[in-house]
């Protein structure tokens, strides 16, 4: 069961929502789309493929049709537990708190899923694209105008670096991309076939992969998630995060389509890996036995840890101050601006990283003893356990960079965690 917004075009990760909802029911499982936000936004547009299991919240649902078996998956931008389910998947497409402010408040027994690299390293990962070759596809390099689009995200617009500014003289024209310019995603295809480059400063933006399929490189000015530099199962041809970079761009934005058209080709399959990795999660969570409490224990952990890494994640990030355990500002925080560097990093932000890892390395013995040993018999194979890509690679991380954490290389660190 998807707990999800209305069907909208124009966004990704809502398509991407619907479209596991489409891939679980072509694996043979029962799925339904319930959609919470039905009075603020129009249905109508939903595709006819979709109808057929779609539900809207208080109309032809409500959270007594929800059954103590059911899965449900809730989004990132959803904190708690509005269907009161008992098996809980939270698949986060972006990091949480960075839409709605509001913490995600994890259960015991969740399983906590990942759309990439970029949005949380440890967890489940499971990348899904949009079949959207008819909308962006290359053209040459020589055919297109002297050409540079903005996109702001969903921030006011602001200024550009000064370097930012200085690259965009050498186009003819420059254009404002925004939620509704252009007016459909026919339009938007058109208009990044025509650019010579696409300048953001959202570095989470689908846009910018999409322009990059137009054979259009992408220019992130604020690249604190390295995804100019990404090695993730979705490869960025053709992103940058320096003009001087620009040339560099233009030769590997090529190989983006090819790239794309292969990622999507595996959709349906990883979608079956993490079908398997949940339904393994859950039985986990149902034993009553000795092996079941380990595991409850540790995911019971595991989730609390995720819960703290998010709030430091986003508080260096997009805040720049430290919030206490007790709600209160950290002493020497800076209040005024975002963080712009490494060296802005204060003192009690380190000893909340460090408390951070500190706690991920006392998860150390028990979880080694967990990984030599099968449990009742049992292997857990095929990643299913959130204790082995998860957490045993946080303890590795947080061991190697504890006795170097230093204010200076703070913010490096936190990108790792």
């Amino acid at each position: 069961m998807l707990y999800v917004p209305c069907y909208q075009a124009n966004s990704n990760g809502i398509r991407v929502l619907y479209l596991l909802g489409e891939l679980i029911r072509e694996l043979g499982h029962d799925v339904q789309i319930v959609a919470y936000d039905h009075r603020q936004a129009d249905p109508s547009g939903l595709p006819k493929k979709f109808r057929p299991y779609f539900h809207r919240l208080g109309v032809d649902f409500s959270p007594q049709d929800v059954y103590d078996s059911d899965i449900v998956i809730y989004p990132d931008v959803i904190p708690d537990n509005p269907l009161g389910a008992k098996n809980i998947v939270r698949y986060l497409l972006n990091r949480p708190l960075v839409l709605t402010g509001e913490p995600v408040v994890y259960g015991p027994r969740d399983f906590v899923l990942s759309y990439s690299e970029w949005i949380d390293p440890h967890a489940f990962r499971l990348l899904l694209v949009n079949d959207d070759r008819h909308l962006f596809h290359p053209v040459p390099m020589a055919t297109k105008e002297s050409l540079a689009l903005l996109y702001f995200g969903k921030k006011p617009e602001g200024h550009l670096p000064t370097d930012v500014e200085a690259f965009l003289k050498q186009f003819d024209r420059r254009t404002l991309i925004t939620r509704w310019v252009p007016p459909n995603r026919v339009a938007l295809g058109e208009l990044l076939r025509a650019a010579r480059v696409l300048v953001s400063v959202d570095p989470l933006t689908n846009l910018c992969y999409e322009a990059t399929l137009c054979h259009t490189p992408a220019l992130i000015t604020n690249d604190d998630f390295n995804t100019s530099k990404s090695s993730t199962d979705l490869p960025t041809w053709g992103f940058f995060s320096r003009p001087e970079q620009y040339q560099e761009a233009v030769a590997a934005v090529g190989n983006a389509f090819p790239s794309y058209v292969e990622v999507l080709s595996g959709n349906k399959e990883r979608v079956r890996k993490f079908v398997h990795a949940c339904f393994d999660h859950f039985a986990m969570c149902m034993r009553t036995d000795a092996a079941g409490a380990r595991f409850a224990d540790l995911n019971s952990r595991y989730v609390s840890l995720q819960a703290e890494a998010d709030r430091l994640r986003f508080e260096v990030r997009h805040h720049g101050e430290l919030i206490t355990a007790t709600g209160t500002k950290a002493k020497g925080t800076p209040t005024t601006s975002p963080m712009p560097a490494a060296e802005a990093a204060t003192p009690p932000l380190m000893y909340l990283a460090a408390d951070l890892l500190n706690r991920v390395v006392k998860l150390a013995p028990p979880v080694h003893a967990v990984l030599k040993r099968s449990i009742m018999g049992e292997t857990w194979a095929r990643g299913s356990v959130p204790v082995r890509h998860q957490v045993a690679d946080s303890i590795s991380r947080a061991m190697k960079v504890l006795p170097a954490l230093t204010p200076p290389r703070l913010r490096k660190v936190l990108k790792s965690i």
